[in-house]
C-alpha cells in the first residue's frame, strides 16, 4: 500500500512504499528523475503472517543529512541523504511477538521517536526513543499499565498500539501520542475492564 505522504525538499522527494522500501526523485524542472532506491528487503512472506492490518508504511522522514524510515518488520533504519547508503539499522519492535511499525517517526530533539502497530494480537504497546547518531534506545514507554502501575488491575489482554505518528511541542518539551484500541477490539466480553490507557491521548516528558 501506499499510505506514506512523500517528504519534499529543495525539489527533492523521498517516498515510501508499504514494505519500507525508499525511493528519493529530482523533481526539479518537471520531470521525476529516480536519483536512488533502498530495499530493506523484508521478509515478505513472514511479514504477512505477523502484520495485524496490512503491508503498510506512513512515511520517512529528514534528519539532517539522513532519512530515517521503518520497516514492516520492526526495523528503524537511517539512510544516507545524498546517496541512499545504509548509516545504520537497529530492530526495535518484535514482529516474533504480533510487533509491527507502520507509523513515520517523529524526531524530537536527537532523538527519532517510534511508535508500534498490532493491537489486534494483543500486544502491549509502547514508544521507543532511539538515539538519532547511533540508534541505540534512549528510552521506552509503555502505553498498558504494568504490575503494580496505576491502572494495572482494569487489563486481562493487551493493546494499546501506537501506529499514528505523534506531536512534540518544544516549548513544553512533551511528546502527545495517541493510542490504539485494546485487543480484540471488536468483542469487550473476551477482555474485561476498562483497558487503561487505550483509546486515549498520552503526554510524556521528551
Amino acid at each position: 500500500g501506499l499510505e506514506g505522504t512523500p517528504v519534499a525538499e529543495d525539489g527533492f522527494l523521498y517516498l515510501t512504499n508499504g514494505w519500507g522500501e525508499v525511493t528519493k526523485l529530482d523533481t526539479r524542472g518537471g520531470v521525476p528523475r529516480l536519483v536512488w532506491k533502498y530495499n530493506p528487503a523484508p521478509d515478505r512472506d513472514y511479514s504477512t503472517t505477523v502484520a495485524c492490518c496490512g503491508i503498510n508504511n506512513r512515511g520517512a522522514v529528514l534528519a539532517g543529512s539522513m532519512v530515517i524510515s521503518p520497516v514492516i518488520d520492526g526495523r528503524i533504519v537511517a539512510l544516507n541523504k545524498t546517496d541512499g547508503s545504509k548509516i545504520w539499522e537497529v530492530q526495535v519492535a518484535d514482529p516474533g511477538n504480533g510487533e509491527v511499525i507502520t507509523g513515520a517517526p517523529l524526531i524530537v530533539k536527537d532523538m527519532i521517536v517510534t511508535g508500534m502497530a498490532g493491537a489486534e494480537f494483543g500486544v502491549r504497546g509502547w514508544i521507543e526513543a532511539l538515539d538519532m547518531k547511533s540508534g541505540k534506545r534512549r528510552w521506552r514507554t509503555y502505553m498498558i499499565p504494568g504490575p503494580g502501575e496505576p491502572g494495572h488491575e482494569t487489563w486481562k489482554t493487551g493493546g494499546g498500539s501506537t501506529w499514528v505518528t505523534g506531536s512534540y511541542d518544544p516549548e513544553l518539551n512533551l511528546i502527545v501520542w495517541g493510542t490504539a484500541n485494546p485487543g480484540p477490539d471488536w468483542d469487550a466480553a473476551f477482555r474485561p475492564g476498562d483497558n487503561l490507557w487505550t483509546d486515549s491521548t498520552v503526554a510524556l516528558n521528551a
